[in-house]
C-alpha cells in the first residue's frame, strides 16, 4: 500500500506525536459528517490535538529522532493539519454556495471572459472557525489566516476537452444561474476527484456478498470520501441550529440533530419569551 510523499510541509514543527505502543482503529467511516466537523475546526493547537485524540492522525506521519537520544516516534506537523483543514473548509464552503444557488456569491469568484473561458479566482479568511470570501477592498489584519484560490483555465473554447461546458454555461443572460453554479460545482468536483485519486481502493469483498467497498488509505482520505459522499447526495448533512454540531438528515425540514437539542431550544425561546413579557 502507497502513501502520499512526504514533502516540507510535513517535516516542519511543531508536530503532534502519537502516545502509547500500539495503534488504535477507529471507525471513522461510521460517522459521515466527520469531514464537516474537521472544516469547521479551529487551526488551534488544542483543537487539533483534541480531534486527533477522538479520530486519530491524519495519515501524514514522520518519524522524529529525540534531540538527546532514545527510539524514534511518528509525528504529525500542525502546518500540514492546517493547511488540511484550510482546504477542506474552502471546498465544503464553495459546495454550500452551489448547493444553495447562491449566485451572488459565486459570481464574486466566477471569473468568465466574455463567454469564451471561465476560472475560479477568490481569497478567503477564516473568522471563528468559518470559511468566508474576502469581500473586495476589504483590508486584512496580518495575523489574519488567508488563502486564495487562482484556476484561470476551468473550462475554454479553445480546449477540446472543456470546449463544450464554456459553450454549455456560458448560455443565457449575465446573471444565469448555471453560468456560475454549474463552473463552482464542476471546480469542486474535480479537486475531490484529485484528492481521491490515489486515496481510495476499490475492493470485492467475498465475505460480504461480493459487494464493492472503497476504501480509503488514512483518515484523511476518509474525510475526502465523505465529502464525495455528500456531493452525490449519498449522505445528507445539516448543522444543528441549537448545539452547532453536524449530522446527518434525511428530511430537509429538520433544524435540530436530535430531540434533546430541538427541547432545549425550545426552553430557551420560551424563557426569551416569557422575559421579555414580564419587561
Amino acid at each position: 500500500m502507497s502513501y502520499p510523499a512526504i514533502d516540507k510541509m510535513d517535516k516542519t514543527a511543531p508536530w503532534i506525536v502519537e502516545q502509547g505502543s500500539g495503534r488504535v482503529s477507529y471507525p471513522a467511516l461510521k460517522k459521515r459528517t466527520l469531514h464537516r466537523d474537521f472544516a469547521s475546526l479551529p487551526t488551534t493547537t488544542d483543537s487539533v490535538l483534541q480531534f486527533a485524540s477522538q479520530s486519530g492522525l491524519l495519515g501524514r506521519e514522520v518519524w522524529l529522532a529525540p534531540s538527546h537520544g532514545g527510539q524514534a516516534v511518528l509525528g504529525e506537523s500542525l502546518r500540514r493539519w492546517s493547511h488540511e483543514i484550510q482546504e477542506m473548509s474552502m471546498m465544503t464552503s464553495i459546495w454550500d454556495l452551489v448547493a444553495e444557488k447562491n449566485v451572488g456569491e459565486l459570481a464574486r469568484m466566477v471569473v468568465w471572459k466574455g463567454n469564451e473561458s471561465v476560472g475560479i479566482r477568490a481569497k478567503w479568511y477564516w473568522k471563528n472557525g468559518e470559511c468566508r470570501l474576502v469581500p473586495h477592498g476589504m483590508p486584512l489584519a496580518h495575523h489574519i489566516a488567508t488563502a486564495e484560490i487562482n484556476v484561470p483555465g476551468l473550462a475554454s473554447s479553445n480546449d477540446e476537452s472543456t470546449a463544450h461546458l464554456a459553450k454549455q454555461w456560458s448560455e443565457g443572460k449575465s446573471m444565469n444561474q448555471a453560468r456560475y453554479t454549474e463552473p463552482a460545482r464542476f471546480f469542486v468536483c474535480r479537486m475531490v476527484n484529485e484528492r481521491l485519486r490515489d486515496g481510495v481502493m476499490p475492493q470485492v469483498m467475498p465475505l460480504q456478498d461480493s459487494r464493492v467497498y472503497l476504501l480509503p488509505k488514512t483518515l484523511l482520505d476518509a474525510m475526502w470520501l465523505m465529502f464525495m459522499w455528500e456531493i452525490s447526495g449519498e449522505t445528507k448533512t445539516l448543522l444543528c441550529l441549537q448545539c452547532k454540531k453536524w449530522a446527518e438528515s434525511d428530511d430537509p425540514r429538520r433544524e435540530y440533530c436530535s430531540n434533546t437539542c430541538r427541547q432545549r431550544a425550545y426552553r430557551i425561546r420560551k424563557s426569551e419569551s416569557e422575559g421579555g413579557e414580564e419587561s
